[in-house]
């Protein structure tokens, strides 16, 4: 005879479930108020909170006659929450509920002899809730005396038959399915430290065995996240997993890098014949002193100098350039070439305001001071290509600044107009250029970035 059984037996020996019609409708309706003074009619309708118990109360009776102990006593608990003065509902709550645990111990029970101890042990669960929502309303629904040895076995039943389903998808190589059960073991069905510690143990073992099979079928970066994934499960885990991971990592780190070429950065005539500084050129530098230092995982940058290098002698001209040439050369999987194609300058909002001053003779004159706003746009092409010279992408690259502008407009030689420092300044081409400069500067450290981002991220998406 099994603990649920018996549980079961003592439940139903203490309290018969309610038969006949249902609670609300067996008690007899209050008498009608009377027709308020000066004149007849219905009463007013009740609050709305109040109609929205009595829908709970009714929804709980009708559920009752069907049988439904569990649903009845969760529409009698809605009624409380929204009403607790309704003795009806409290009254209807402590029947079915007591109704609802017999019938829940029998459902267990049956789910239990048919071997589905995660159905018997999510029947407890529902029944922990319904017991939990009474208490809050002020019920307490009384339990078998053994109810908590009843429910830690089949609870412990359920945490085994979690173990042993993902043990058996982990066997068929179900990654997922498997990684949930685990999972499940520490969150589901209370369980003890053992227990906790058991599922992580094999949860992060698991990861170790996806990891070596992604790594078997070339699949390099995908086992090191699997490797990664498995040294973040809880620990402390036994060292042999710390080490199977960490060697994982590291294979699939060597196997799976990929070597990366960037050719010398071109620009075109109408960029550089626009821009006030050599644009590509700083972004040259800023690619080669900082981005390309610092690649991803599973990327390494071919020394630039090697590479420009071997460009310039292979193809001392930009006619003919053959990109594998140059990557067999340097030995490279990749390479991108990246070109300035376009840098626009757009002013809007200018205002425009007289002024006037004498000039270095003593006679008057006039000048205007433009100010306004000011963005420039520069745009770059990246093309990625494989070891055979293949293109495999081309992609723009935008980066955008925004500046404010002010300059002094003189028909004659603004040279001979006395000016304070202040305004001469809006005439001085030295002036005008530096602060052309720091903006175009600016400009090209935003492109960095990006055209770091653009060629790393199509290249690490090619890396299986």
């Amino acid at each position: 005879d099994d603990p649920l059984r018996r549980g079961r037996r003592r439940a139903a020996a203490r309290l018969t479930p309610r038969t006949g019609p249902p609670l609300a409708s067996a008690r007899a309706a209050p008498p009608a108020p009377p027709p308020p003074r000066g004149g007849g009619g219905p009463p007013p309708p009740p609050p709305p909170a109040c109609a929205s118990a009595g829908k709970r109360l009714q929804q709980g009776g009708e559920a009752a006659a069907r049988g439904n102990w569990y649903e009845s006593a969760s529409r009698y608990v809605d009624a409380l929450r929204k009403d607790g003065t309704l003795t009806e509902a409290r009254e209807g709550l402590a029947t079915a509920g007591d109704s609802a645990v017999i019938q829940g111990l029998r459902w267990a029970h049956e789910r239990a002899a048919d071997g589905d101890a995660i159905g018997s042990a999510d029947k407890f669960r529902h029944l922990d809730e319904l017991i939990s929502k009474a208490g809050v309303v002020g019920v307490v629904l009384p339990t078998p005396a053994d109810w908590t040895t009843l429910r830690r076995t089949v609870f412990d039943g359920a945490v085994a038959r979690l173990m042993a389903d993902a043990d058996t998808a982990r066997g068929g190589q179900d990654w997922g399915t498997a990684r949930r059960a685990y999972q499940r073991v520490r969150e589901d069905y209370e369980p003890s430290t053992a227990q906790v510690r058991a599922g992580l143990d094999a949860e992060a073992d698991m990861l170790v065995d996806q990891a070596g099979a992604e790594s078997v079928a070339g699949r390099f970066r995908a086992a090191f996240g699997h490797a990664s994934d498995a040294l973040e499960v809880a620990g402390p885990l036994p060292n042999d997993v710390v080490d199977a991971a960490t060697d994982l990592q590291q294979r699939s780190l060597s196997n799976g890098l990929r070597v990366l070429a960037v050719f010398p950065i071109e620009s075109t005539s109408e960029v550089r014949e626009a821009a006030t500084t050599d644009l590509a050129g700083q972004l040259s530098d800023l690619l080669e002193l900082e981005h390309w230092r610092r690649p991803p995982l599973f990327v390494a940058v071919a020394d630039p100098t090697a590479v420009r290098q071997t460009t310039r002698r292979l193809f001392p001209t930009d006619e003919g350039f053959r990109p594998a040439r140059v990557l067999d050369e340097v030995g490279a999987d990749f390479g991108a070439l990246v070109a300035l194609t376009a840098l626009t300058v757009t002013e809007r909002e200018v205002k425009k305001s007289p002024r006037t001053a004498r000039t270095r003779q003593g006679r008057q004159a006039s000048f205007t001071v433009e100010s306004g706003q000011v963005a420039y746009e520069l745009e770059a092409t990246v093309t990625l290509f494989d070891a055979r010279g293949a293109q495999l992408r081309s992609s723009k690259v935008y980066a955008r600044r925004d500046d404010r502008f002010e300059r002094g407009v003189y028909a004659g030689d603004p040279q001979q107009l006395d000016l304070p420092r202040g305004e001469r300044l809006l005439f001085d081409p030295a002036a005008q250029r530096k602060e052309r400069a720091d903006v175009e500067a600016a400009l090209v450290g935003e492109m960095a970035g990006k055209v770091a981002d653009e060629v790393f991220d199509e290249v690490v998406r090619r890396i299986p």
